[in-house]
């Protein structure tokens, strides 16, 4: 953006002094076409400086992300600064009359602006998907050059024509646009103090603009997802409004009697117009529920609702945009002399404002206020502008400064009473989870909010610089913690997943001291990598602060981890960190979010594993989660084939909807013994009991294939690279897909053996322990294929066989009981509860649904009896203590079920449940 600022300042005086801007606007296309050309190159010494600094500079230094940023500055300051030169001098160019400059002001910049419209469209949708970075980015410096030279070989046939003569406005020649003569209005001799303010306001504006950009986006995350495609949809429909706002005014400019008076409207309408706005944003997840749930099965139709929608939601207040543009030229612009030197101010002083506004926004504004009264201020900003503006003009009667001055403060009043954004609405994840929030017949009348509370509430929500974090408890007893509304982490569904992410790196390492972790969540992975002795440091990598905070509130289930002396928590891009970084690690884990996140396949590249290669100890172990849920096979494959091209000696495990690839520099060997005696440390078995894993063979029950296997199943399947970011594209195409079955399906000809990779066998009955359990994962494999496909009965049956091997597994565990309900077998998932609770005594969700099996019986003292025995595990799930003191007042204890209750209500003040507990009381 600075770049852009000064070139269209530099450039715009020139504009005027030149004798030929045609060659001068060839010159400046030839320009960004030969720098686009030498990008690969710049972009691979701009990484060895990097990784130079990083490494001169002490680790975590204040000054490295400054360099960072001088250095990106610098690589972009040039191409940057040709770009931002073009309009003005076109524009010199193309506008011939004084009678004509609004109107060729605004064609111009309409088409500069449906030209960037149909580039993000293009980039996002089609280049890259189909023929990479780099070849998009040849491409991109093909059109430039293929510009200059045609806009070379023009003004050759040109010279000499009195086009390039400026026409005085006595004698106009034919202005670009068919406009009527008699209403052109000639350019009004403003004061200097009017001209700028509105060279102010206007620069006012591509800060408030471009704040409101971040912000919408922001928002529109929470309710639109953030995948590639979202972003694309999103950068579309704002360029867009712009495109249609600034030709709208090329209309109707040039015979304005009072074009500062339309910029005094235009802006105080931009502004009411957002604050209009801003409590529809709050609102669309409600609204969208149907969309989302009625057209997940065809993902082009989807597209284009969310496309149309975003683009009527921005229309208004983007449109206006892009006509203040036009109408501040055509005041701004003294005489058609002065006209690249005027325009190209206007552009500088708006791009310099563009560039400010989501720096301020992104990383001071939004953390400290929020988005929805960042949006807010940036009205009152458009407000301000518009008051301004009119103030300074040429008005007749005094009396209309005060009555004007008086309205744009009652409309900023007025919008300051809107209410505020419901985040139990926006974080709902509606955009993933829309169709477990669609209506039935039975819930036809209850709102988005009502379902959401009735099983959950928010016990903490923060709008931090890269996202939206927040945390709930649920009424099943389970903690999860959300980014943009969905869930990145959770105790209970994940929690085996987060355990073994950390627990199995760590038990095949011989003696592992140093460990990375790619992204903190929970933490649990972090504190499940804390339990081993030997371990001397962690470096763990998260880019999002929020999410520290978020992770205080799993401190019981990680162990405490944030408070390890031995940790070192980096706030920073996990990629540059590990990029710049020397130093290797015995074991390094990474649960990145899911591929189809925007930004967040960056993670699952060849690259980016290689880095990982670099920063492994010889004898070093990896552990790649990647999920096979809402993922097509061929995508899974990808993934595989990707790290297995790094790490040939790779080897897959599952965790029932997760998978990890366990990779090092050498083929795995499993010491049987060593591992035995390390589950034997107290801290480490307790750790892995909460995730239904009691011993050794438990571990080795979750492996899935060994190396020959995994390179057999993924053979031929096109590799995921920075270069052709196949999964950023492909991936968010099956995102409501569940997936499971035909991933299960595709994998299981290739579920190999793991008794060759173990060594130091010395138990006689290990062979047929370890027969056992996975007897036990194969029953698990098919009774969640079955299950998919709704075959209830026989996946009861293979959930049954599979518990009978393993008794611990809470999946087979809580799928036999949801199966038992169906079929009304009421004693029977009484028995198969009390069998889950012996088997893991630890994991209070099983008390809670015997407790609401017991009460729905009214059998009252026993579930009360079952929910005290949940809260000794989970002592500040607010919803247990309603639940406990519901069943005491069906037994008439009323001093207990208000203790109950009030605890309720102090676990969770504000909140739908609290509310309902004082109706109760």
């Amino acid at each position: 953006m600075a770049g852009l600022a000064l070139g269209s300042y530099l450039f715009g005086r020139l504009a005027d002094r030149t004798s030929n801007p045609l060659r001068l606007f060839a010159l400046l296309e030839v320009g960004i076409g030969l720098y686009v050309l030498t990008i690969p190159l710049i972009f691979r010494g701009l990484m060895a400086l990097q990784v130079f600094f990083f490494q001169q500079l002490p680790e975590g230094h204040a000054s490295l992300t400054l360099i960072r940023i001088i250095l990106c500055f610098l690589v972009l300051l040039f191409p940057t600064t040709l770009m931002g030169g073009t309009l003005p001098v076109i524009a010199k160019s193309y506008v011939r009359s004084e009678r004509a400059l609004g109107s060729g002001v605004g064609i111009l910049y309409f088409i500069n602006t449906l030209g960037a419209v149909l580039g993000s469209f293009l980039a996002g949708f089609a280049l890259i998907p189909l023929i990479g970075v780099l070849a998009a980015t040849l491409l991109a410096a093909t059109v430039d050059l293929a510009i200059g030279v045609g806009f070379f070989i023009l003004q050759r046939r040109l010279a000499g024509q009195e086009e390039f003569r400026v026409v005085q406005a006595a004698k106009p020649t034919s202005p670009p646009m068919k406009v009527k003569e008699r209403k052109i209005q000639e350019l009004a001799p403003y004061s200097r103090t009017l001209r700028l303010a509105v060279l102010g306001g206007f620069s006012l504006a591509g800060l408030a603009s471009l704040s409101l950009e971040v912000s919408w986006t922001r928002v529109l995350t929470l309710v639109l997802g953030n995948s590639v495609y979202a972003f694309s949809l999103m950068l579309t429909a704002f360029l867009l409004g712009i495109a249609v706002g600034s030709s709208i005014a090329a209309k109707f400019i040039d015979r304005s009697k009072n074009p500062w008076r339309d910029f005094v409207l235009i802006e105080a309408f931009i502004g009411i117009s957002v604050i209009v706005l801003n409590p529809v944003l709050g609102q669309l997840p409600s609204l969208l529920v149907g969309v989302f749930s009625s057209l997940q099965e065809n993902f082009w139709a989807l597209q284009t609702v969310l496309f149309l929608l975003s683009f009527l939601i921005m229309l208004v207040p983007t449109t206006l945009m892009g006509a203040a543009f036009p109408i501040a030229a055509r005041i701004y612009t003294q005489d058609i002399k002065h006209l690249g030197t005027s325009v190209g101010r206007l552009y500088a002083g708006n791009t310099l404002g563009c560039m400010l506004g989501p720096l301020f926004t992104g990383f001071v504004i939004i953390p400290l206020i929020g988005i929805q009264r960042s949006i807010f201020l940036v009205a009152l900003i458009y407000l301000a502008i518009a008051g301004a503006v009119f103030l300074l003009g040429p008005i007749r009667r005094p009396k209309f400064k005060g009555l004007a001055t008086g309205a744009l403060v009652i409309i900023a009043v007025v919008g300051s009473l809107v209410p505020t954004w419901d985040p139990v609405v926006l974080n709902s994840g509606v955009y993933i989870y829309a169709s477990d929030y669609a209506p039935s017949d039975e819930t036809t009348s209850i709102s988005l909010r009502e379902v959401i509370t009735s099983s959950s509430y928010i016990l903490f929500h923060k709008e931090g610089r890269q996202a939206t974090v927040s945390v709930s408890d649920y009424i099943g007893g389970g903690r999860a913690l959300q980014i943009d509304g969905k869930v990145d982490a959770s105790n209970y569904n994940d929690l085996c997943t987060e355990l073994l992410l950390g627990h199995l790196p760590m038990l095949l390492h011989p003696e592992p001291k140093t460990a990375l972790i790619v992204g903190l969540g929970s933490g649990i992975t972090l504190g499940a990598v804390t339990r081993y002795a030997s371990l001397e440091k962690v470096v763990t990598v998260e880019i999002e602060p929020a999410v520290l905070e978020a992770a205080a509130y799993f401190a019981r289930d990680n162990n405490n981890a944030l408070d390890d002396s031995r940790l070192r928590m980096k706030v920073t891009d996990a990629r540059n960190y590990i990029l710049a970084s020397t130093e290797q690690y015995d074991v390094i884990t990474a649960e990145p979010s899911n591929p189809w996140v925007s930004g967040s396949s960056v993670l699952f590249t060849r690259e980016h594993f290689e880095l990982y290669r670099q920063r492994l100890s010889p004898d070093g172990i990896i552990a790649q989660w990647i999920h096979y849920y809402s993922m097509s096979p061929q995508d899974l494959k990808t993934v595989i084939a990707t790290f297995t091209s790094v790490f040939p000696h790779a080897t897959l495990w599952w965790t029932y909807y997760d998978l990890l690839l366990i990779g090092s520099q050498q083929e795995l060997r499993i010491d049987l013994q060593a591992l035995t005696a390390k589950l034997q440390q107290e801290e480490v078995r307790v750790d892995l009991e909460r995730g239904g894993i009691k011993d050794s063979y438990g571990v080795l029950g979750h492996f899935l294939m060994e190396e020959q296997s995994v390179r057999s199943y993924s053979a031929g399947a096109p590799l995921h690279t920075d270069n052709h970011p196949i999964l950023e594209f492909s991936a968010p195409k099956n995102l409501y897909k569940t997936g499971v079955g035909a991933n299960l399906e595709s994998m299981k000809p290739y579920i190999g053996s793991i008794f060759p990779l173990l060594i130091n066998v010395a138990d006689p009955q290990a062979e047929s322990k370890i027969q056992q359990y996975v007897q036990a994962r194969n029953n698990s494999i098919q009774a969640l294929i079955l299950w998919e496909q709704l075959d209830i009965e026989k996946a009861l049956a293979e959930t049954e066989a599979a518990l009978v091997n393993n008794p611990s597994n809470i999946f087979m565990c809580e799928i036999r009981l949801e199966a038992l309900l169906f079929f009304r077998q009421t004693q029977r998932a009484i028995d198969s509860m009390v069998e889950s609770i012996n088997a893991i005594p630890s994991y209070a969700p099983f008390y809670i649904k015997l407790g609401d099996i017991y009460a729905g019986l009214k059998q009252y003292n026993k579930a009360a009896e079952l929910f005290g025995e949940a809260l000794k595990f989970i002592p500040d799930n607010a919803f247990i203590y309603y639940r406990r003191g519901l069943t005491y007042l069906q037994l008439n204890n009323y001093a207990q079920a208000i203790a109950d209750f009030q605890k309720c209500i102090e676990l969770a003040p504000d909140t739908d449940l609290a509310r309902q507990v004082q109706i109760l009381m």
